[in-house]
């Protein structure tokens, strides 16, 4: 039986290196923020955090290092949704991918409507994440 920190052959020939990338995690709830910073960093990537919509579009809007956003929903004050529409005017080809709990088509609708790059629900299937950020960071 292995702990948690051993890895197999599998586990690192599937780990992408995203060292020189900044993902900025829009999460309000300090647990699953942190359960997001760890994978990004296991990553090699700069993580930057944010808890609020604002806060996100205020980090994007001065920071053109940021690689990529994840993005929970819903958040005190401006909403996941408000956040990337803003987001999406200034900066459209920084990619947004939604990080919820709300597992239902209509809130996948509403993110695509809003300008976000993909979905992922929680509980996080890390191997799908992986995936769709591996996909959506931009090319060096």
């Amino acid at each position: 039986m292995m702990n948690n920190n051993e890895t197999t052959s599998e586990d690192k020939v599937n780990k992408p290196d995203w060292s020189g990338y900044s993902i900025l995690i829009v999460e309000d709830d300090f647990f699953n923020f942190k359960l997001l910073e760890g994978w990004v960093e296991m990553m090699n990537a700069n993580v930057i955090r944010a808890e609020g919509g604002q806060e996100a579009v205020d980090i994007c809007f001065k920071n053109n290092d940021v690689s990529i956003v994840l993005m929970d929903l819903q958040l005190p004050g401006m909403n996941g949704y408000e956040a990337t529409r803003i987001i999406k005017k200034t900066r459209p080809d920084l990619p947004v991918i939604v990080v919820t709990a709300n597992a239902i088509e209509e809130e996948k609708i509403k993110s695509e409507e809003a300008g976000c790059d993909g979905f992922i629900t929680k509980p996080i299937n890390i191997k799908q994440l992986t995936t769709t950020v591996s996909k959506l960071l931009p090319r060096a």
